[in-house]
């Protein structure tokens, strides 16, 4: 690279850190009016023309980038990713070999635990909300937990009865995180619940050479799990920040 073309790359550059380190300061003063200053200068230096400019002189190697750096999470939650990605995991693989509506509601029972998994983050990262701003934060999990349940009232007569009736009955184990004082306990009750119409599964197909034993055990060894994690990491409830 030509050091006249070295200059101008190394030029810009640094007006992006003196900016960025500008950016810093202003936010922990929290200075309004200063920011506003700041994002406008900010504005015509990262204008399409001034990198389009830079480019045309030095050629951009995505080499130099630094590789891709992901934000830590607590303990609390590697725990509960492995418990989604093995035991949830588990249960979801077994519906989709089953096919037809277990499959499609175990689709809504996983969506049910990522949106649970993003409450736990947001509460690393916040103080404890007031009731009404943590239901609205809860509003993404119901919705998913209320498709489960109503794919079962809405299949009333099909084959499938049993297993849609065991998750729908089930699926209230994630009310868990909104509870303080161990919290595991809701989960160990309504493993209860899920296994009036599971145990039915089992009476039903222990005989035949199906999937379908295998799969109620799946269900419920999520709760098992579920109840072993919260008892351990959430036993006061989540961690507010």
């Amino acid at each position: 690279m030509a050091p006249g073309k070295m200059y101008n790359m190394n030029t810009l550059l640094k007006r992006l850190e003196a900016v960025a380190l500008r950016l810093e300061d202003i936010v922990a003063s929290a200075d309004t009016e200063d920011i506003q200053t700041v994002l406008k200068s900010t504005q015509a230096l990262l204008r399409p023309d001034a990198f389009q400019a830079a480019s045309a002189q030095a050629p951009f190697e995505t080499s130099t980038l630094p590789p891709d750096v992901e934000e830590p999470v607590p303990k609390s939650i590697e725990r509960f990713d492995d418990f989604v990605d093995a035991s949830v995991g588990r249960y979801v693989e077994l519906s989709r070999g089953l096919g037809g509506l277990i499959a499609l509601q175990a689709e809504h029972v996983l969506d049910s635990f990522r949106e649970q998994r993003k409450i736990l983050v947001a509460a690393t990262k916040t103080t404890k909300l007031d009731t009404p701003k943590f239901q609205e934060l809860l509003r993404p999990m119901n919705r998913c937990v209320a498709d489960v349940v109503e794919l079962k009232e809405r299949s009333r007569g099909a084959k499938e009865y049993n297993h849609l009736s065991c998750v729908a009955d089930g699926i209230g184990l994630l009310g868990w995180i909104g509870l303080e004082l161990r919290p595991y306990r809701h989960v160990d009750e309504y493993l209860t619940y899920a296994q009036y119409f599971g145990n039915k599964v089992l009476t039903e197909y222990k005989k035949k050479d199906t999937k379908d034993v295998e799969w109620a055990q799946s269900f419920y060894q999520v709760f098992h799990d579920l109840s072993s994690l919260v008892k351990e990491e959430f036993h006061y409830g989540i961690g507010w920040k």
